[in-house]
């Protein structure tokens, strides 16, 4: 099916398309500060722009009840206001049963300035409230002062969580959020047991300020442990060794500081005026994330 081609204005944008629709969402040639909402459709694509994003609640960019995929790549969204940059996926949470399971692609993005609490809006860089197939992130730059990825199994996950080249930064400017995390994988052990998902970890680090202890930062805090080898220092689950794990199948070990090379996704890499590199080589380098129809 040729895909049927949205071009984004500056403000509020919210498409409804039919459950076979295939939807290419073009980018403003200038900064948006509108939220953006994709409701239906079968294959989405969102690639290039940027966002300053200053409405109240919700989501800077929220794509729900997409049966196959969402393709995310080369946003560039500053949060202004308190609320989630990215949630997607299939059927809502308190929808249930789950009956969509897209397979949800984040590329070449960033995030900054994501803002929350926990007494009031419990704002992420990425908010697992739709079911979904496989997500897979592959260069993501953010910063937050609460969540960075909420990846808790809320709702139902029938293939993989993959997660590569990305790093996040807790921003403690307006000060320490006590009930911060970076990371959320599961609340507690329970919940790994009653979950069968696997979930990968490659070349992610996560920066904390000095003299806090980054163990505060990841969900579960239970069987967590920090440790440090020749790249440095370093958080890791032994006991989930068989869940989260990286690429050759190691127990994944999330790096504790800022990528040697700087940013995954520098802030003059994306936005206005991105173009696709594309995606033609080997899985080990690239994710090869271009679905298709």
């Amino acid at each position: 099916m040729t895909p049927t081609r949205y071009q984004l204005p500056v403000g509020f944008f919210r498409q409804e398309l039919d459950p076979l629709a295939d939807a290419v969402f073009l980018p403003s040639e200038q900064v948006r500060n509108g939220t953006f909402q994709c409701v239906g459709g079968r294959h989405v694509h969102h690639v290039g722009g940027k966002q300053i994003w200053d409405w109240d609640g919700g989501a800077a960019e929220r794509y729900k009840d997409v049966s196959h995929s969402i393709f995310i790549e080369g946003r560039h969204i500053v949060m202004m206001r308190s609320g989630d940059a990215f949630s997607a996926g299939g059927t809502y949470r308190q929808a249930a049963p789950y009956s969509l399971f897209p397979d949800v692609y984040i590329q070449n993005c960033r995030v900054e300035n994501v803002r929350g609490s926990f007494d009031e809006i419990h704002a992420d860089v990425f908010q697992l409230d739709y079911s979904l197939h496989d997500l897979k992130i592959d260069c993501l730059t953010a910063d937050t002062d609460y969540q960075g990825l909420y990846l808790r199994p809320t709702v139902a996950i029938s293939g993989k969580i993959d997660i590569r080249r990305c790093n996040f930064t807790l921003n403690t400017a307006n000060g320490l959020q006590p009930s911060a995390r970076l990371i959320y994988l599961f609340k507690n052990m329970s919940e790994v047991s009653d979950t069968r998902h696997l979930l990968y970890f490659s070349e992610v680090y996560c920066d904390v300020p000095h003299g806090l202890d980054p163990r505060t930062f990841f969900s579960p805090r239970q069987g967590m442990e920090i440790a440090a080898d020749a790249q440095g220092t370093y958080v890791w689950w032994p006991d989930l060794s068989q869940r989260v794990m990286d690429l050759k199948g190691q127990p994944a070990r999330i790096r504790i500081g800022k990528p040697p090379n700087g940013d995954f996704a520098p802030a003059t890499s994306v936005g206005l005026g991105y173009r696709s590199p594309g995606y033609q080589t080997s899985p080990t380098t690239h994710m090869n994330f271009d679905p298709q129809p």
